[in-house]
């Protein structure tokens, strides 16, 4: 192994021509001595000419350190980038006149690094004409909406080599790549002042020994990384190793670095303020390039300007809100007022049908229900909403917000004026079980026979037929406390409508019991109140089977979530426990009424 100041010596010599012993010693930095001693120990070992011209030993020398490749991490969705991420990948931006990615790659090429593999998994497709145009190698790592970026590197363990590390929406405003390096570094600059990046603190060699999340006055992890062969295999082993460990496969793969700083040697390099650009925000994104928003090619942009009158300059992105499993939302401002803005994740068509949305709300609107909805996209479900400061959630324990809930859903079932889409629960049912089983997530022990007694209650009450023996009315069907919100007014307000049609009222009062922790007899005092007036054996037993069937219902929608990869965490079991329990009173029920 060469010690630095050789090696760098002999990369001058490679990359430039020299006269004298003076001007190389200026190129390298050193003193005329220091540079004299070098080139006499380089020429002993055979490295140089007499006129400074590499030899094959010197070739040699410097081989071990040539960068072998370059891996793109473009697998990851970016969510904080909300809202371009959510129509394409960050990496495909296109800043100051340049796709981020496409720049990366022109910088690596233009370095002499030819082999670049380019990790992709959302919107995979969008990255695939790169082979085309640039000739770079596409991996594709299918754990990217599951896992961090390590599960980016476990895929491409195999190109670990000489490599750098680098992520596909970076901007580097010069060329930070050369074609030798040293050993491993991580790019970095100094905060003056506090920050919340991570922090790397050296030893006097330049060695990292310490990192922290947050700092003061440090120099913090920026940009991209390169992994010398040594620390590549070292690497490899403990990620290998480690990965199916809890938490391991949703960290980054700075965490596997971390957990061994001790025998992965990597030093810090300094880079200049204004060098490597991250944008974390559509904000950030806004400084560096002030005209983006301007000519930024986006239809959600393009909505909210027609949906609100006004310009993209007027539209400033506040914060992603929490994903959930039909949707992304983000909360912008325009002119000092709020919205949350919804995109519709494709999948979602499977079992929302948007126009129906529309027509629902405004039926809604009718029977005199707040919705916060100012504009929805009937063919896409791209919707803006009110955002409604400090909202106060409903409680499902307070028995005056309990009473105000059962009287707006009540209003809602008398009043609100018929819509032309039904809940029809047997399709919608066989369209999750479709995917259930295709995924093999049906098969346990009682899938089968939960089933069959759900659709024996569905075909005993009708449900799925247009006329009932009960009546059909316009229903929330997703009518559960997260959707019930009073703002400072005391207002009450009706959220989330993408599940609504024609279908049993008992269907909203189900729903409500299946997301609550609500005992059979608490579910009985609650259709009184509900009702009115106590309630018939006939209409106890049609809510309790009712309740079961929609437990079932979003059993199943649970099932499906995760079948095509989305967690759902507890309520699945919630929704399994409260489907059995109502089945068996439903059935207790009627078997008093009938003995």
């Amino acid at each position: 192994m060469l010690k630095r100041d050789m090696f760098s010596l002999l990369l001058q010599c490679k990359q430039k021509e020299f006269t004298n012993q003076r001007e190389l010693a200026g190129a390298l930095q050193f003193s005329l001595g220091k540079t004299n001693a070098l080139l006499q120990s380089a020429r002993a070992e055979g490295f140089l000419t007499e006129a400074f011209a590499l030899t094959s030993a010197g070739e040699e020398a410097l081989a071990p350190y040539r960068v072998k490749n370059a891996i793109l991490m473009a697998a990851g969705m970016s969510s904080r980038f909300a809202p371009l991420s959510y129509e394409k990948p960050k990496g495909l931006l296109n800043v100051r006149g340049e796709i981020l990615i496409e720049r990366q790659i022109r910088q690596l090429l233009d370095s002499g690094i030819k082999e670049i593999i380019v990790v992709v998994g959302y919107m995979k497709e969008k990255f695939f004409y790169l082979e085309e145009k640039f000739g770079v190698t596409i991996v594709i790592n299918e754990d990217y909406y599951r896992y961090n970026n390590i599960s980016t590197l476990y895929v491409a363990a195999e190109y670990l080599d000489n490599t750098y590390i680098c992520s596909s929406d970076n901007y580097f405003t010069e060329n930070v790549f050369e074609p030798y390096v040293y050993k491993s570094y991580y790019a970095a600059e100094y905060s003056e002042g506090t920050t919340e990046e991570w922090c790397m603190k050296a030893d006097d060699k330049g060695r990292i020994r310490h990192v922290t999340i947050g700092g003061d006055h440090a120099w913090y992890m920026v940009g991209h990384a390169y992994f010398d062969r040594t620390f590549s295999a070292q690497f490899t082993q403990f990620m290998r190793k480690e990965y199916d460990l809890p938490g391991v496969k949703n960290g980054y793969w700075e965490n596997v670095y971390i957990n061994h700083l001790a025998d992965l040697d990597m030093e810090i390099r300094p880079y200049p303020e204004g060098v490597l650009c991250e944008f974390d925000s559509l904000e950030d994104l806004r400084v560096f390039d002030e005209d983006y928003l301007n000519n930024v090619d986006s239809e959600i942009f393009s909505h909210i300007r027609k949906a609100l009158s006004c310009r993209a300059r007027d539209i400033r992105i506040l914060k992603p809100l929490k994903s959930g499993m039909s949707n992304l939302s983000f909360l912008f401002e325009v002119n000092g007022h709020s919205y949350v803005y919804r995109h519709p994740y494709a999948e979602s068509s499977d079992y929302v049908n948007r126009a129906n949305e529309a027509d629902a709300m405004e039926s809604a609107k009718a029977a005199g229900i707040r919705t916060t909805c100012i504009h929805l996209n009937k063919e896409t479900g791209r919707k803006i909403s009110e955002y409604i400061h400090d909202p106060i959630p409903m409680d499902p324990k307070d028995p005056a917000h309990v009473k105000a809930a059962m009287a707006m859903i009540r209003n809602l079932h008398d009043h609100a004026p018929a819509t032309s889409f039904a809940f029809d629960i047997t399709l919608q049912l066989k369209k999750f079980d479709h995917t259930i089983c295709g995924q093999n997530r049906g098969d346990f022990a009682d899938y089968t026979s939960m089933k069959k007694r759900t659709a024996a209650f569905i075909k005993d009450l009708s449900l799925s037929e247009r006329k009932t023996d009960g009546k059909q009315v316009l229903c929330h069907i997703d009518f559960h406390p997260d959707n019930v919100i009073f703002d400072k007014d005391n207002n009450l307000y009706l959220l989330d409508w993408e599940y609504a049609a024609m279908a049993d009222p008992m269907c909203d009062l189900g729903t409500y019991v299946c997301c609550t922790d609500t005992s059979v007899s608490e579910a009985e005092s609650l259709l009184t109140t509900y009702l009115g007036h106590a309630p018939s054996a006939k209409e106890s037993y049609r809510f309790l089977a009712v309740t079961s069937v929609m437990a079932f219902y979003w059993f199943s929608w649970a099932l499906y979530q995760e079948a095509i990869g989305k967690l759902v965490g507890k309520s699945m079991y919630d929704w399994y426990k409260v489907c059995k329990t109502y089945a068996e009173a439903a059935s207790l029920k009627i078997s008093t009424e009938i003995s």
